[in-house]
């Protein structure tokens, strides 16, 4: 729940499409699932033109690739090393 949060709060502040949001939450959640569901979703939206829709459709593989590293990395970083030194562990 926080992660998606996170994200709704991010597209919110950088005013970010509906396709780079989706992105933003796959890459950053590793949860590749949300790129079909997203383009799925896209395809179907009413009231924009099909331009906009392959625009979204595209900034979803580029939110995706770009936050995918920080999604897999930052855990791990986070538990080698932010945590042990906040918490003065000594692994």
């Amino acid at each position: 729940v926080s992660g998606l949060l996170c994200v709704l709060a991010a597209a919110w502040m950088f005013d970010l499409d509906r396709g780079t949001a989706a992105g933003l939450a796959a890459g950053g959640l590793t949860q590749s699932a949300i790129i079909g569901t997203a383009g799925d979703a896209i395809a179907r939206l009413g009231g924009v033109t099909e331009e906009a829709k392959h625009l979204m459709q595209t900034n979803v593989a580029v939110g995706y690739a770009v936050t995918y590293i920080f999604g897999s990395l930052g855990p791990i970083l986070m538990v080698t090393w932010v945590f042990p030194t906040l918490m003065k562990w000594d692994i």
